[in-house]
């Protein structure tokens, strides 16, 4: 199958260009969450690599506009039938569920709350609070096109190790194979325009669906695309 990762500011891109004007059949993304969020362990010798700041993510009135930027500059592209999962956080959670219902103009209706766990304790207030130790997904609809079976909105799959991670916020490209999965066909074209790792083009691929993806970030883009590369060599 075909991926490709550019280099681009999703809000600007000519996304018919990069898909070679296919329809989109789905949208697995990450953005920004305007947290302002960097990785207090990535500051050593040898992974400072994680340790920089995402463009976009120093506060929500950055990452929101950003995000529908992105979305809106695709919109005339997305299939009849179209599905969305958007990665968010609990403390922000009700300014991101705003954020995707503006995009029921578009044909979008939000649909549904999936977890992650991630089978681990991210940093937090560790003394006076429970660890937190998933994520949430928001799931969007376009048109009524039917799951490939039914699945649980409970998804255990465990953050990558910190020293295999080449991004601050990495996603597992196992978990977003399930979403993949659930909601296109093979040959289908799943996008991801905060690629982050490329883990979404990575499993896309995996499953037999064409990817296409971009990174503002152009150390994150060269990373991303490295392991792209070994990942078509030895995945």
């Amino acid at each position: 199958m075909v991926v490709n990762l550019f280099n681009d500011d999703a809000t600007k891109v000519d996304w018919e260009i990069l898909t070679d004007g296919r329809n989109i059949d789905c949208v697995v993304t990450d953005p920004p969450f305007g947290v302002e969020y960097q990785s207090r362990r990535g500051k050593t010798a040898e992974h400072d690599r994680i340790n920089s700041a995402i463009a976009n993510d120093a506060s929500l009135d950055d990452a929101v506009p950003c995000f529908l930027d992105a979305i809106n500059n695709m919109a005339h592209l997305f299939a009849e039938e179209c599905e969305m999962y958007v990665f968010t956080r609990w403390d922000i959670l009700p300014e991101w569920v705003e954020a995707v219902s503006r995009l029921s103009v578009i044909g979008f209706k939000y649909k549904a709350l999936l977890v992650w766990d991630k089978g681990n304790l991210g940093m937090g207030d560790i003394d006076a609070s429970w660890g937190a130790s998933h994520e949430i997904i928001l799931y969007l609809k376009k048109g009524r096109r039917d799951l490939n079976g039914q699945r649980s909105s409970v998804l255990h799959f465990d953050r990558p190790s910190f020293g295999s991670r080449i991004h601050p916020t990495e996603k597992p490209a196992s978990l977003l194979e399930v979403l993949i999965k659930a909601s296109t066909d093979k040959g289908d074209l799943v996008v991801d325009p905060f690629s982050g790792s490329a883990s979404t083009l990575i499993a896309a691929r995996s499953t037999g669906r064409d990817g296409v993806g971009t990174e503002l970030d152009s150390k994150f883009f060269e990373l991303a695309n490295i392991r792209l590369g070994q990942e078509s060599l030895f995945g």
